[in-house]
Order: C-alpha cells, then sequence, then structure tokens
C-alpha cells in the first residue's frame, strides 16, 4: 500500500525526592505559549487546554529548602535546589527508578537505561541570605540505603539513592 509506519523507542526515569513534604506549595510563572492535552484510559475525554510554564518553584519540599525547575526548548529541564535559612543540606535524598544502573564519574550521575545513557549534572544549591545568593558547594552520594539504614528496593546501583553532601 505504500504506508509505512515510524516507529520509536521511549523509556521512563523517574526521580522522586525521598520523604519529601506532601504539603508543598506550587509556584508558578513565565506562562509558555499554548497549552497541552492529556488523555488518559481513565479519563478518555482527556483533560484539556493545560497551562505550561517555564519556571515552577516548589516550596519547602523539605524543611525550609525549595525546588526551582526550569526550562526551554534551547537548554532543556533544569533545576536548582534553595536551601533556605534553617534548611539542611542533607535532608536531600534523591531515587531514580528505571535505570539500568547508575554511576558516579567526576561528580556527574551517569545514568543507563535501556535506549541509551543520560547524564545528570550538579543542581546549583544555594541560599539567599538577605535577598543575596550564597551558592553552596556539594557534591553527590551514591547509596543503596537511605538515611535511616532502610535498604532501597532490590538494593541494586539501579535503585541508587543519591544524597549531597557539602
Amino acid at each position: 500500500s505504500g504506508k509505512t509506519s515510524d516507529l520509536f523507542s521511549c523509556h521512563r526515569i523517574d526521580l522522586d525526592f525521598i520523604w519529601a513534604n506532601s504539603n508543598s506549595t506550587i509556584k508558578s510563572s513565565l506562562p509558555a505559549q499554548g497549552s497541552f492535552n492529556y488523555y488518559f484510559p481513565l479519563c478518555p475525554h482527556g483533560v484539556r487546554g493545560v497551562n505550561a510554564y517555564h519556571n515552577i518553584t516548589y516550596t519547602n519540599v523539605y524543611n525550609n529548602i525549595d525546588v526551582a525547575v526550569h526550562g526551554a526548548n534551547d537548554v532543556g529541564l533544569k533545576y536548582d535546589i534553595i536551601v533556605n535559612h534553617g534548611g539542611k543540606v542533607n535532608d536531600i535524598q534523591l531515587k531514580y527508578s528505571g535505570a539500568d544502573n547508575i554511576s558516579l564519574e567526576n561528580g556527574t550521575l551517569n545514568i543507563s537505561y535501556v535506549i541509551g545513557d543520560m547524564n545528570e549534572y550538579m543542581p546549583r544549591i544555594y541560599q539567599l541570605i538577605n535577598g543575596t545568593v550564597h551558592d553552596i558547594k556539594g557534591r553527590y552520594h551514591l547509596s543503596s540505603t537511605l538515611t535511616n539504614n532502610s535498604p532501597v528496593r532490590g538494593e541494586k546501583l539501579s535503585d541508587a539513592v543519591i544524597s549531597f553532601e557539602i
């Protein structure tokens, strides 16, 4: 019939903030052009006209710690971790799920999965003191154990917990 079909592969990797505050609030800014429509099996008519934003901040993800997510077509999606007065960097724990392997090389997380590899560079960590930004030097720490010594499901490096050390 001359009709061809384009096939593509996709894969999902989840990033969870372990023991994050479930009552975190969300602030959005810089609306993006257009809107999005989502269709799910439980919602066959879809959720339509969903606005998108270039900047979203989750406040108090951990006590006095915010996460600002920002992105654009030319730079992709990035996030900053903002440690406000009284926040403790050691409270931050991230868990990646869906990767085949996670390794740490020269301060960069290398995440391998079925369709390729990706790198996760250290997010910017800083404190705002009297309106002035003060960068905090930190580094990733890989572990198969959560801070409370609970094992990570499966205890394999693809389920590694990433925490920050200063």
